[in-house]
């Protein structure tokens, strides 16, 4: 749907809608492959090859270089490579809490760099994987589980 949108607008901003849309489609493939993850984790290759996720990945793949080269096309890298260093990871935090079951942890000096730039990943929003000792990110040993909406 950017994708389309893009091709009314000026150059410029064509160039960020794309690379706005590639980020979004990144972040979703980010979670996608964590869910690949788990299943080959939990079921081995055979669970995978028959699942979605890791086609899903691969389209999403393929369909968001070819908008990030097209942002790269239309206009100086500096029009669209921050939209897409901004749109990648929260499409997947959103994608991590929002389905994933991933809760975020802020502090109020990390939330303050976050919230003015300066923080970047590192600005104390991030998932809270302490509690369960995942290394996946899943929290309150929801294990597995947590994935079951993408499934």
């Amino acid at each position: 749907m950017l994708a389309a949108v893009s091709k009314r607008l000026r150059m410029s901003a064509e160039a960020a809608t794309l690379a706005v849309a590639a980020g979004l489609l990144y972040g979703v493939q980010d979670a996608l492959t964590r869910v690949s993850g788990e299943r080959y984790t939990h079921g081995g290759l055979a669970t995978l090859v028959v699942s979605w996720q890791p086609y899903a990945v691969l389209a999403l793949g393929v369909t968001g270089l070819v908008l990030v080269q097209s942002a790269f096309e239309t206009a100086p890298l500096r029009m669209s490579l921050p939209a897409l260093t901004a749109a990648q990871p929260l499409a997947g935090i959103v994608c991590g809490v929002g389905f994933l079951g991933d809760r975020l942890r802020t502090s109020p000096g990390g939330a303050g760099l976050a919230g003015g730039g300066a923080g970047g990943d590192r600005g104390g929003h991030r998932a809270d994987r302490a509690a369960s000792g995942d290394a996946v990110g899943n929290v309150g040993g929801a294990g597995a589980g947590s994935a079951a909406a993408l499934m």
